[in-house]
C-alpha cells in the first residue's frame, strides 16, 4: 500500500481532473487581476491609471462583484484548457521519451509542451474569447454568447484561433518545461524531498513561481496582440475587423502608434496575476494529486488488512485463533510447491521464520502474521539464491570458477551478446562484474548481492530458472 506507482494521478481520466481542478481553484483567487489585465490592454492611449487604480475604478464604476467579472466562465475556461494544457503533457511526453532510465531532454520538453498548448488553444478558443469579452465589457456570459453569434455564427467563436494558439504553445513551452526541471534540481539538491503536504506545498511553490513569471514575460507581447484582436469592432457585413486586418498588422499598428513598449501593457498586471496564479495551480494540481494518492494508498491498506486476516484463517486450521509450526510448515509447502525449493527446503523455511516471530508460548497471532510473512519472504529469497548459487557450483567449493560460469552460458543456449565473443571471454566479464573482491571467483555473497541489486526483489515463487537468466542477462550476458 506504501509503493504507489509513481504516476499514479500523472496519467488517464484522474490527471485530467487534476490538471483542471487546480487553475479552476486558482482563478477564485486571481481572477480580479486578470479583469484589470484586460481592461489595461484595452487602452490604447497609454494613460492607463495602473493595476489597483483600474480595480477601483472599476468597483466604483460596476461595483465591487464586478472585479470578479466572468468568473465563472474563467473557471471553466482554466478547467477545460489546463487539463488539456497540462494534462497531456505526461501522456504525450512519455510517448516522445520511451526510456524511462534517462531524463528527457529540455528540448524534447519545450516540444511537447508547444504541442499541448497548440492543441488547447484550438480546442478551447471559444471559452477564452468569452471569457475576454466578459471580462472588457462586465456583461452576462449569455450576453457575450448572442454577441459572438450575432458578428456571424459559429465562425467567430474561433475568431483570432491563430495566434491565441502560438500564445499558448509559447506559453506552455516555457511554464511546463521550467516547473519540472527546477523540481528536478530542486529534489536532487535534497530540498523539500519530505512527503508532508508542507513540504509538497513549498517544493510546488518554489518551483512554479519562477515558471510562472517566465512565462509571463514570453508570451506577453502575442497575448496583447490577442486581446487587441479579441476585443476589436467588426464590421457588421464583412465581419472583419475594423481597426485590424490581422496578426502582423495589429502588432505594426500598436508599434507605430503606441511604441514598441505598448506591446507589454499590462505586463505588471500579467505578473500579479499570473505569476500567482501559475504558482496556485502548480500547488492546487499537486495537492489534490497527493490527496488522491492518500486516498488510493487507504485502500490498498484496507484491501491489504482483509487479505492478510483472510489469509491467517485459512492457514489456521484448527480455527483457535493462533498459528502454530505445523500450520505454517503446510501453508509453506502449498505456498511453494515447485521444483525451486524442496520439502526439506520449506521445512527450514518454516521453522527459521517460525522461531524469529513466535513468542515463548510458541504460536503467532493476527496481529504478528504479517511479521512472519515477512520473514518467510526474506527465507524463501535467500534460499531460491541459494539454489541457484548451488546449480552453478559444479564442485560443490562454495565459489563460481570462470568455467563453471561458462558451463551456465552453455546451458543456457549460448545467449546473445551485443558482440560475438567467445564464451571465456564473457564468463571472465561476468566475474570481473560480480567479483567484488577481486580474488578471481565469485562467492555466494557476491553473488547474491549483485543479483539483489540488478534485479531487486523477486516474487517469492521465483523460478530458478528465472534467477539464472536474470543474473546472466543483467550481468551483461543476454543482450
Amino acid at each position: 500500500p506504501d509503493k504507489i506507482a509513481k504516476n499514479y494521478g500523472k496519467t488517464g481520466a484522474l490527471n485530467l481532473f487534476t490538471c483542471g481542478a487546480g487553475p479552476a481553484l486558482a482563478a477564485i483567487f486571481t481572477n480580479p487581476m486578470e479583469v484589470a489585465k484586460v481592461r489595461l490592454q484595452m487602452l490604447g492611449d497609454g494613460k492607463g491609471s495602473g493595476l489597483f487604480g483600474t480595480l477601483v475604478n472599476i468597483a466604483k464604476k460596476d461595483g465591487i462583484l464586478a472585479v470578479q467579472g466572468g468568473l465563472a466562465m474563467s473557471m471553466t475556461r482554466e478547467f477545460f484548457k489546463c487539463a488539456l494544457r497540462l494534462g497531456l503533457y505526461n501522456p504525450i511526453l512519455s510517448v516522445v521519451h520511451t526510456d524511462p532510465s534517462s531524463k528527457p531532454k529540455l528540448t524534447t520538453k519545450i516540444l511537447t509542451g508547444a504541442t499541448c498548448g497548440a492543441i488547447s488553444a484550438f480546442i478551447c478558443n471559444p471559452l477564452d474569447l468569452t471569457k475576454t469579452r466578459l471580462q472588457q465589457t462586465g456583461s452576462s456570459v449569455s450576453a457575450a454568447v448572442s454577441t459572438l453569434y450575432s458578428e456571424g455564427g459559429i465562425a467567430p467563436f474561433w475568431k483570432g484561433t491563430p495566434i491565441s494558439m502560438v500564445r499558448s504553445m509559447i506559453f506552455t513551452s516555457v511554464i511546463v518545461p521550467t516547473k519540472t526541471t527546477l523540481a528536478d534540481i530542486v529534489k536532487t539538491n535534497g530540498y523539500f524531498c519530505g512527503d508532508s503536504y508542507y513540504e509538497l506545498i513549498c517544493r510546488s511553490a518554489f518551483c512554479g513561481f519562477p515558471a510562472a513569471s517566465l512565462a509571463v514575460l514570453c508570451a506577453q507581447p502575442v497575448d496583447t496582440i490577442r486581446t487587441r484582436l479579441y476585443n476589436q469592432p467588426v464590421d457588421p457585413v464583412t465581419k472583419i475587423g475594423l481597426k485590424y486586418k490581422g496578426v502582423f498588422h495589429c502588432a505594426s499598428r500598436i508599434v507605430a502608434e503606441e511604441g514598441v513598449l505598448a506591446l507589454y501593457k499590462g505586463t505588471v498586471a500579467h505578473l500579479a496575476r499570473y505569476a500567482p496564479h501559475g504558482t496556485l495551480c502548480f500547488v492546487f494540481i499537486d495537492t489534490i494529486c497527493q490527496m488522491f494518492r492518500d486516498m488510493e494508498a487507504k485502500r490498498l491498506t484496507r484491501v491489504w488488512e482483509d487479505n492478510i486476516n483472510d489469509s491467517f484463517k485459512k492457514i489456521d486450521i484448527d480455527k483457535d485463533g493462533y498459528l502454530d509450526l505445523k500450520e505454517v510448515s503446510k501453508a509453506v509447502q502449498l505456498s511453494f510447491d515447485h521444483p525451486v525449493l524442496t520439502l526439506q527446503d520449506c521445512t527450514e523455511i518454516a521453522t527459521k521464520a517460525f522461531s524469529g516471530v513466535s513468542k515463548i508460548d510458541g504460536k503467532i497471532d493476527n496481529s504478528e502474521f504479517l511479521n512472519l510473512v515477512n520473514h518467510i519472504q526474506d527465507q524463501v529469497s535467500a534460499m531460491i539464491r541459494r539454489n541457484a548459487f548451488n546449480k552453478i557450483d559444479l564442485d560443490k567449493d562454495g565459489f563460481l570458477s570462470r568455467a563453471e560460469v561458462k558451463a551456465a552460458l552453455e546451458c543456457i543456449g549460448h545467449p546473445k551478446w551485443e558482440l560475438d565473443l567467445p564464451l571465456d571471454t564473457k564468463a571472465t566479464i561476468l566475474i570481473e562484474k560480480v567479483d567484488a573482491n577481486s580474488d578471481g571467483v565469485i562467492d555466494f555473497d557476491e553473488f547474491s548481492w549483485y543479483l539483489a541489486k540488478v534485479t531487486g526483489p523477486r516474487a517469492k515463487k521465483e523460478l530458478e530458472s528465472q534467477i539464472l537468466q536474470a543474473f546472466l542477462k543483467d550481468t551483461g550476458a543476454v543482450a
